[in-house]
């Protein structure tokens, strides 16, 4: 599903669909897929190290970001989710402006990641490794931005617009 046609469904017009796709297509998505690109890319920069173009500080990045999006994710499902699941509540901006901060840093590395892979372009001579690395790190990349995007812009204005109100 395009993300454009994602945003039109009106199955996520609820409040409780919508957090469950967010928890199976991406929270669960996201654990099953870190560690193999991680793997991956271990197996590169360990293969490869002399290669001018080898991607030299990816496997921190992904740890980095993995182990960071573990956090966020446990603070979406233990605290936020379950506030929006309730209806709302009074102080739910503090959670919410918290997700909005971790998703900018998340941009951030985000950029490094498609640096660090010369925008997802493994090298003529790259190895088969290299290339699912790649592959791996370009769906990664993807399946955040669409994550970050459900969130900020169909979740958690629902919830900002309704302490506004």
């Amino acid at each position: 599903m395009s993300a454009a046609e994602l945003f039109e469904d009106a199955r996520w017009r609820e409040t409780p669909a919508l957090i469950e796709l967010v928890l199976e297509r991406f929270h669960a998505v996201h654990r099953q897929e870190f560690p193999e690109a991680q793997r991956l890319a271990e197996a590169v920069e360990r293969q490869h190290t002399t290669h001018e173009a080898c991607p030299i500080g990816l496997l921190d990045l992904l740890a980095l970001i993995a182990d960071e999006l573990e956090h966020h994710q446990q603070k979406e499902e233990v605290v936020l989710f379950p506030l929006m699941l309730a209806g709302g509540h009074p102080m739910i901006s503090g959670p919410i402006q918290r997700m909005l901060m971790d998703h900018h840093d998340l941009e951030l590395q985000l950029a490094e990641m498609i640096h660090l892979t010369q925008a997802f372009q493994a090298p003529v001579d790259a190895c088969s490794k290299w290339r699912h690395l790649y592959k791996a790190c370009a769906k990664l990349h993807a399946d955040l931005s669409l994550h970050m995007k459900i969130e900020n812009e169909l979740l958690f204005p629902r919830f900002a617009q309704e302490r506004a109100a």
